[in-house]
């Protein structure tokens, strides 16, 4: 009798009209739009706000430590966490991009910026520095280079295409 209330083995388990009036397409292209001004005012503008009030208060080194930071997430290759860093990256860009976009108006800061080798462990705790310091023998790359070179390791073509970036390579070249 209860094989008889079951429903049989053959039935879909979407019924035709459940799957033809589900709604796919706005779905698939809400998702695919990562332009949209929700994700671009509910995540990329308080963290340009955030970094954008540090190089206010003179720290010019910002768009460099995203780039590092653009390198590091793009180098993982770990299985689980590897898509997700990569998303970090391109996030890193995008803000890199647009807090250089900051010094655009004034081509002295625009090359600061971009080719300062800032000391990547000025600011770190006493402790860290000197665990870093025993594992390298005291053999510790200050300056690993400048905004350019993050950007090329990094493979972050956006940000090098950027009329900022442009505007110091060409100063750089002629």
């Amino acid at each position: 009798m209860a094989d008889a209330e079951a429903p049989s083995e053959r039935q879909p388990l979407l019924s035709a009209v459940g799957v033809t009036t589900t709604e796919v397409y706005p779905i698939i292209h809400m998702i695919r739009n990562l332009t949209a001004p929700d994700l671009t005012y509910t995540l990329i503008r308080p963290l340009l706000d955030k970094y954008g009030a540090i190089q206010r208060q003179g720290n010019m080194s910002v768009v460099f430590c995203l780039l590092l930071n653009r390198v590091y997430f793009a180098r993982d290759r770990h299985l689980t966490t590897a898509a997700l860093s990569k998303t970090r990256a391109e996030l890193c860009e995008i803000l890199a991009t647009r807090a250089l976009r900051e010094h655009a108006e004034n081509m002295l800061e625009l090359a600061l910026a971009l080719t300062t080798a800032w000391p990547v462990y000025s600011g770190a705790p006493s402790a860290l520095l000197a665990h870093a310091r025993e594992e390298h023998d005291d053999d510790l790359e200050d300056r690993v280079g400048n905004a350019i070179e993050m950007a090329i390791l990094g493979q972050a073509k956006r940000f090098i295409k950027s009329s900022p970036c442009q505007k110091v390579i060409d100063g750089i070249w002629r």
